[in-house]
């Protein structure tokens, strides 16, 4: 049995290749990635321990509230119009010349927040918010004059 699932793994990672070097599909391989680190989590943690690549800021946009306007910059980012679904979550990750990244899912769930948090203080934590699959939010570790 377990040289079945280790084949199967096997030809799931081959497989995967092709997701890794093919332009949008590495969100997906991203998106999976998070997902996953996210679900090992059982305190707070840094965001930026959980997705591997290099970002500033993360921010709240979510497809139904349409094009996403930085508080700071006025900068307007589309809408990930692709992930308009409900119950699912989207976080919009601003590299340090604001290019975005958007990585988004629906299990775990990560609650909305509002506006954008620094990497610095970015922190993902489990949340007791009474749904019945895993929940987490994201919120900022700096002091309010920060």
């Amino acid at each position: 049995m377990q040289n079945r699932f280790s084949l199967k793994l096997l030809v799931a990672a081959i497989l995967s290749i092709p997701l890794l070097v093919a332009g949008d599909s590495s969100q997906l391989v991203l998106g999976s990635l998070f997902s996953y680190r996210l679900n090992r989590i059982e305190v707070p943690t840094q965001l930026s321990a959980l997705t591997p690549f290099d970002w500033n800021e993360v921010c709240a946009s979510h497809p139904y509230d349409g094009d996403f306007r930085h508080p700071v910059t006025g900068r307007i980012y589309p809408a990930p119009l692709e992930h308009a679904h409900d119950g699912t979550w989207v976080l919009l990750f601003l590299d340090a010349k604001g290019e975005p990244r958007h990585l988004t899912g629906k299990s775990p769930f990560i609650e909305d927040f509002s506006g954008c948090i620094l990497r610095r203080h970015a922190i993902i934590s489990p949340s007791a918010a009474g749904r019945q699959s895993k929940t987490f939010s994201v919120q900022s570790s700096a002091s309010p004059r920060e």
